[in-house]
């Protein structure tokens, strides 16, 4: 007796193609994440240029694309021009090319590429001519609120030429700039600078020192929030009319054998003058004073010594090492005080 055949049904092959349209349907919500991110981030774009604008700077790119598909976009920019009409300030400028990228996952972080020269016109004459080996700037924000932003230029020379004078230069190795707003609850930013290897034929000259020189400056300026809508005079007005304050940690230059290490607070008054105390200690004294038309003669450690406790206002203060002088900078009715003694006069910054 033989078992008569089961009937099986046959098997569907519709589970064949779920993942591929699970695949298809990852592949349209990506590219529409994508549009929405690369939007997101020409909105930044877009409302910077409309800043511009509204200041009387006008930015225009010939040639211009759009491309990065599909976990970046780069917005590239060949030739771009730039005009001001600004009282005071009117001329023409020119770039070499801006390249602008943000990834998809992180929109609000917007990164540009500069190609060199920029170049700048000014109508009364005057120009300006920045050449570096690579420059690279981040945003980090919205079209309204700056959370974070830095430049960085790898062997800039800055030229300035004006009718009548002299071209002036001043390069260094590396150039970095950059600013965020510092944690915690009370508003404020967090500013540092960093320049190595600084070469000017005017510091040279002044200072009767041919070695490169270096600067770093590291303070936060509290009741600060910047917008980038708003023009840098309106920003550091309302800091000033809120009574803002610099906080420098730490400002230091070098140059050769000299090297002055600064701390203090200032702010604006209300002419907008700086007003504060900057106090720090000198090396290398005979070289500054020598800046100055001024000699120490033979024995400038003590003279150091009694030149410091004249400039830190008569307090006798221990030399941690030979020639280290401690000194005090006032700013104060419109003035800089160095020790006891009356400055330069101050203007006003804007």
């Amino acid at each position: 007796m033989t078992d008569a055949p089961l009937n099986v049904p046959p098997r569907s092959r519709k589970g064949l193609y779920i993942p591929v349209i699970l695949f298809m349907l990852a592949c349209l919500a990506w590219t529409g994440f994508w549009f929405y991110a690369r939007s997101r981030a020409i909105d930044v774009m877009d409302g910077w240029m409309a800043r511009e604008v509204r200041l009387g700077r006008t930015w225009t790119c010939p040639e211009r694309s759009v491309a990065g598909f599909p976990f970046r976009f780069a917005v590239e920019c060949r030739n771009p021009t730039y005009t001001s009409a600004e009282p005071g300030r009117a001329g023409t400028g020119t770039l070499a090319g801006l390249t602008v990228t943000a990834r998809v996952v992180d929109p609000r972080q917007v990164i540009a590429a500069f190609s060199g020269p920029l170049n700048w016109k000014g109508a009364a004459g005057d120009a300006v001519t920045l050449a570096f080996e690579s420059a690279r700037g981040s945003y980090r924000g919205s079209a309204g609120v700056l959370e974070d932003f830095a430049v960085e230029l790898v062997k800039p020379s800055l030229s300035y030429e004006a009718p009548g004078l002299a071209t002036q230069t001043i390069a260094s190795a590396k150039t970095e700039f950059h600013l965020r707003r510092a944690p915690g609850t009370e508003p404020a930013t967090d500013v540092a600078l960093t320049a190595t290897g600084i070469i000017s034929d005017l510091l040279n000259l002044a200072l009767k020192d041919q070695a490169p020189a270096a600067l770093t400056l590291k303070t936060r300026l509290t009741k600060l929030l910047p917008s980038p809508p708003r023009d840098w005079r309106q920003t550091a007005e309302l800091w000033r009319v809120s009574e803002g304050e610099a906080q420098v940690a730490a400002l230091t230059f070098a140059k050769g054998a000299m090297q002055l290490d600064m701390t203090g607070q200032f702010r604006l008054d209300e002419m907008r003058r700086p007003e504060g105390t900057i106090e720090g200690t000198a090396q290398g004294v005979e070289t500054l004073m020598q800046a100055f038309g001024l000699s120490l003669g033979g024995n400038t450690g003590a003279a150091g010594g009694l030149i410091g406790a004249i400039l830190s206002g008569g307090k006798a203060k221990p030399q941690a090492k030979p020639k280290a002088v401690p000194f005090t900078l006032r700013f104060d009715q419109g003035r800089m005080y160095i020790g006891p003694f009356p400055g330069p006069r101050l203007l006003p910054l804007y």
